[in-house]
């Protein structure tokens, strides 16, 4: 049975690493994945090439 569940990163650059208010433009979408797998290694290649710590990504999903 096939998921029709997507998946998405999101994430971006903070003001702080406090996390609470994104810095103003620095908000990223990519996706959307219909592999969960694939959206996890994504985003694993993205956070490793981060030089900040204010810059956070995780994984949303759409409900089925």
């Amino acid at each position: 049975m096939q998921s029709n569940r997507r998946y998405w990163i999101i994430g971006g650059e903070y003001e702080d690493t406090r996390f609470e208010n994104m810095r103003r433009g620095s908000h990223d979408v990519i996706g959307p994945f219909e592999d969960r797998d694939l959206a996890e290694r994504t985003c694993r290649s993205i956070t490793q090439k981060v030089q900040s710590p204010r810059v956070r990504y995780t994984i949303a999903v759409d409900p089925a």
